[in-house]
C-alpha cells in the first residue's frame, strides 16, 4: 500500500528498480490505484533475458541465475499490468552495444557497491569473478577491450478509463 490518496498522480515511473520488489504484482495495482484516469505509468529496467552475453554474467555468472529469478520477463510484466487494469500496455527493448575496457572495468567492478548484480552474488562467486578478470589481464594475451551488450526494457501503461 502506498500512503497515497487513490487517483492523485498523472505519471509514476520505477526505474531499475522493479526486480527488487518482492509483491510484484501488488506493487503494480498499487501504482495503478494512484493514478489518475488517464495517467502513465513508465518502467525501465535490464532485460537479462535478451543479454546473456553481457561481460557481467560472463565473469560473475551466478548474477544472471539470480536475475533470471528476479527480473520478470517483458511478456509476464505485460500479462499482469492488462491483468491489473492497465491499458496500451507496450513495450520497448534497446540493445547496447559497445566496446569494454577491461582495465577500466575491472576498476568498477571492484567497487562491489557500484551495480546490484554483484551485491546479490555470494561473496565466492563475486571474488572468483575478480580473480579471473585479474588472471586475464595479467596474462597478456588477452584481449583488453571487448564487445559487451546490455538490454534495457522500457514497459509503458495507462489507467484507462475502467482501470
Amino acid at each position: 500500500m502506498l500512503p497515497f490518496e487513490p487517483e492523485c498522480f498523472d505519471f509514476i515511473s520505477c526505474q531499475f528498480a522493479f526486480h527488487h520488489v518482492r509483491d510484484k504484482s501488488g506493487m503494480l495495482g498499487a501504482v495503478l490505484e494512484v493514478l489518475r484516469h488517464g495517467g502513465r505509468f513508465v518502467m525501465r529496467n535490464l532485460c537479462p533475458q535478451e543479454c546473456p552475453d553481457w561481460l557481467y554474467y560472463e565473469y560473475f555468472p551466478q548474477a544472471h541465475t539470480i536475475d533470471l529469478e528476479d527480473f520478470w520477463p517483458p511478456e509476464t510484466i505485460v500479462t499482469t499490468m492488462e491483468a491489473t487494469g492497465f491499458a496500451r500496455v507496450t513495450v520497448e527493448l534497446e540493445h547496447l552495444r559497445f566496446a569494454q575496457d577491461l582495465c577500466v572495468w575491472l576498476d568498477a567492478v571492484r567497487r562491489r557497491d557500484s551495480n546490484s548484480q554483484l551485491m546479490t552474488i555470494s561473496d565466492r562467486a563475486y571474488e572468483a569473478g575478480i580473480r579471473r578478470l585479474e588472471r586475464q589481464l595479467a596474462g597478456g594475451d588477452a584481449q583488453q577491450v571487448r564487445a559487451d551488450h546490455l538490454c534495457l526494457l522500457t514497459i509503458r501503461g495507462d489507467r484507462g478509463r475502467d482501470g
